[in-house]
């Protein structure tokens, strides 16, 4: 028989009859695209394929549907095909498809040999800011998704769960030649930069490490996180009546900031207005800081609940599953260097153990599952080991590799500092900051001196300097650098050429997590030790009782050995979750 979409309405032996010939034609090739639709209740809902050589759309399978799918020798047929690794199989956002299909037996956990559309895409052009199948389909040239309105309608009223055999049909079916489409187009410059080859190989089994996280997720202690976010609320409440602003608008902190505390305007908006965007508040947290006023303290507290209340507590309190677990969405092509970023909630933005009372034992709302405890383990310095690596700054290597010696004490002697000044003016440049930063964070008066401070340090430590302009030139005049693993960071005209080093380093480290949480997957976690969180340069685990001398031991030897001689040691710290 003919495979046609436009055949109406099918008797349920056409529709066997058609099955079994979509499913011929799946066994027959060895690489297949695949969407699935999945329902809040219902789960996997249904299968779309699609193959080369096909001209309008793909075809849908039926799973779970209340009429029209799959027979069970059909599924029988359908798991063999899913679960042949010799066949490639093709995805737009793997780690959402693999955990579903796995989910229902139709795969295996852990399967290789498939590619990510959405990855690739990032992987050639980390500069864009959507990487939705819809947009990236249209800006190869292709088809748009194919969702009408009346099953949007459907989805906003019902859910996915009523979405009608019939709306899938067409919707996911077109999804997966879309998706096939765009491989195609994508697959040869993919190929062209080196990356169709070890580095996916590697990408393969890290996307997994972060769906079976993501899975897993993360319980939250639901009373202290309501507890917590009703006194901030009574704060937030109580600090504006008494500065009679609301702190949390602009008018409020143009009239606070600039009018009453007379703090410079530090940025403005198109218009030439004071701007209090992420960017200016950021400067305007640090003034805050070193402001001896009442009023600089009452900003600043509120500004921290309204932060945490809003980002944390209430954000965990809404997200968390049936049994108060969260379950992040971690995003790996959501930064342009490649590292990990999160949503809904953000877990990325995890503050350390402090004093400050708005988030200071933030760590507190996560815990463990009965029988385990969470623990926590830290690259330590990694960020400026690396720099140091790559500049070849001799000084500091031998330091560095010498676990007696503590790198900022020694910088602090060497400098006539005081250890924490060097601390903080390392970290300043290392994450891009120059003289007005440094004005900002060491209260001086003019940039001149922040200027001058900067200077100091790279005239002590040249090399560091030497290798972010030679960083700088490489971007400028080839448009890319590259990290230690081959990967690429791409700089096109008009970029801020500036942040190359800067953006070779926080590559490397997700190259070296990325790595690290691979191993451990591998030869260390099992029921009794499992990976629940990443923090940029940390991961948490959740350990039995009683186990902790067995497993941590066995972490912090995976994590130091770095899979790339780079002359300098490196090292993790290991600690209970929440100590400071």
């Amino acid at each position: 028989m003919t495979l046609s979409q436009g055949l109406g309405r099918l008797s349920p032996e056409e529709l066997r009859c058609k099955n079994d010939g979509i499913l011929d034609f799946m066994e027959a090739q060895q690489l297949l695209t695949i969407d699935t639709e999945s329902g809040e209740t219902r789960g996997l809902m249904g299968v779309s394929v699609a193959w080369d050589g096909l001209l309008t759309t793909g075809f849908y399978l039926g799973w779970n549907h209340d009429d029209r799918n799959l027979t069970e020798p059909q599924r029988i047929r359908l798991r063999a095909i899913l679960s042949d690794e010799s066949k490639t199989l093709v995805f737009h956002n793997a780690a959402y498809d693999l955990k579903v299909l796995e989910r229902n037996g139709l795969i295996k956990r852990g399967r290789r040999n498939f590619y990510d559309t959405m990855l690739m895409v990032h992987w050639i052009n980390e500069n864009l800011t959507n990487y939705s199948l819809d947009r990236q389909s249209q800006a190869y040239g292709g088809k748009p998704k194919n969702r009408s309105s009346a099953m949007q309608y459907q989805i906003d009223t019902y859910g996915w769960d009523g979405v009608t055999f019939d709306m899938n049909d067409k919707y996911s079916a077109n999804d997966a030649w879309i998706t096939h489409e765009l491989f195609r187009k994508i697959l040869p410059e993919f190929q062209a930069q080196g990356f169709d080859g070890p580095l996916w190989e590697v990408e393969q089994k890290y996307v997994w490490v972060i769906a079976n996280m993501i899975e897993r997720g993360i319980k939250i202690d639901l009373e202290y996180c309501l507890r917590e976010m009703f006194k901030g609320q009574h704060i937030m409440g109580q600090m504006r009546a008494e500065l009679m602003i609301n702190p949390g608008s602009p008018i409020g902190l143009e009239k606070l900031l600039i009018d009453q505390l007379g703090l410079p305007v530090m940025k403005r908006t198109p218009g030439g207005k004071p701007s209090f965007d992420k960017e200016a508040m950021a400067l305007y947290d640090e003034m805050l800081e070193q402001v001896e006023d009442d009023r600089a303290k009452k900003v600043l507290r509120y500004r921290g609940w309204q932060k945490t209340v809003s980002s944390n507590y209430k954000a965990y309190i809404d997200l968390r599953d049936g049994d108060n677990v969260l379950h992040p969405g971690y995003k790996i092509h959501g930064t342009e260097t490649g590292r990990a970023s999160c949503e809904k909630p953000n877990l990325q933005q995890i503050p350390k153990s402090s004093d400050k009372e708005w988030n200071g034992n933030l760590k507190r709302a996560f815990i463990p599952r009965d029988g385990f405890g969470l623990w926590e383990v830290d690259y330590s310095q990694l960020e400026f080991r690396l720099t140091v690596a790559y500049a070849e700054q001799e000084d500091l290597i031998e330091v560095f590799n010498d676990e007696s010696r503590d790198i900022f004490t020694e910088m602090a002697t060497a400098m006539d500092w005081l250890r924490q000044n060097v601390k903080t003016l390392v970290y300043l440049i290392l994450f891009g900051g120059g003289a007005n930063r440094a004005k900002v964070a060491f209260r001086l008066d003019t940039i001149e001196e922040g200027r001058a401070l900067v200077e100091e340090f790279h005239s002590r430590y040249p090399k560091i300097r030497a290798i972010s302009r030679k960083a700088q030139r490489l971007a400028e005049s080839r448009g890319y650098v590259q990290y230690w693993t081959g990967r690429r960071r791409h700089f096109p005209k008009g970029s801020k050429f500036y942040r190359a080093f800067n953006s070779i380093i926080q590559g490397g480290e997700a190259e070296i997590v990325k790595r690290a949480m691979i191993k451990l997957d591998e030869t260390v976690c099992d029921e009794s030790c499992r990976m629940v969180l990443q923090v940029h340069d940390s991961v948490v685990f959740e350990i039995a009782e009683g186990k902790e001398s067995v497993y941590l031991p066995r972490i912090k030897e995976a994590m130091e050995a770095v899979d790339f001689d780079f002359g300098v040691k490196f090292k993790v710290d290991v600690k209970k979750w929440g100590e400071k």
